[in-house]
């Protein structure tokens, strides 16, 4: 695996957050038209990385033999409904006090979103939603842990958020008496995909860690559509691996 030691200065990581699916102020882009993903990196100059970046997310995870040592040590404790429909997701603030370690290197949940379909395949196959759990390091460095939803039994850990979802663009929900707890929410974090990318949206910044967990959730066809109503084809296509390293755990 490699090293997590490409760190960010304090104003990247703003605008990297900002691309994590908060609520970032620059030119105006969307998911198809003049304004897709296939012209992010003509709208701005901020936003050259999405146009001419070597190390885009999201990719195609396919089998790999590159094994990696490291293992993910979540300590996740409950937060309150605290969300944002921006204009490209609905965004779920997290309390502060999760976090996830990796080799040693503390980073905070900051917040969870979701895209539908999944902006990572597997082998090529879309899975129905992708969600993406967003935590940062005190000097800047993102990772993200991406949790793939497939078609199945109906998810009761899910059935509060799915409940309350704000479904118009600048909408806010702040509930605190809705309990979301991440530990009942994700499926078995013992084996992933990892590689180093960007930001899926602009301005598509570089050197996020992903850690895709390989292991999806399920959700009754009833609870996908309620996130499709929100958004359908808010995600980005995949990008070419390059000479970057797929990892499997």
């Amino acid at each position: 695996m490699k090293p997590l030691n490409l760190l960010l200065s304090t104003a990247a990581a703003a605008v990297i957050f900002a691309g994590c699916g908060g609520a970032h102020h620059g030119p105006h882009w969307a998911y198809e038209g003049h304004e897709g993903p296939s012209h992010w990196g003509e709208l701005a100059a901020e936003y050259k990385m999405c146009g001419m970046g070597a190390e885009q997310s999201p990719i195609d995870l396919t089998v790999t033999e590159n094994v990696t040592e490291s293992s993910l040590e979540l300590s996740y404790a409950v937060s309150g409904l605290d969300e944002v429909n921006n204009g490209h997701t609905i965004k779920f603030n997290y309390a502060p006090g999760s976090y996830l370690t990796v080799d040693g290197t503390r980073y905070e949940l900051l917040q969870f979103h979701f895209h539908a379909p999944s902006e990572h395949t597997v082998d090529g196959t879309h899975r129905p939603i992708e969600f993406h759990l967003v935590h940062k390091s005190e000097e800047g460095q993102l990772a993200v842990i991406g949790v793939m939803v497939k078609e199945g039994s109906e998810n009761t850990a899910f059935a509060e958020v799915i409940a309350n979802l704000a479904y118009n663009s600048g909408e806010t929900v702040k509930k605190s008496e809705v309990v979301i707890d991440m530990n009942t929410l994700l499926p078995s974090r013992e084996k992933f995909f990892h590689y180093t990318g960007s930001l899926t949206t602009p301005p598509c910044s570089e050197k996020v860690e992903w850690f895709v967990l390989e292991e999806p959730v399920e959700f009754s066809k009833a609870q996908i559509a309620a996130f499709e109503k929100a958004y359908l084809h808010n995600n980005r296509p995949v990008n070419p691996l390059n000479k970057r390293v797929l990892y499997i755990k």
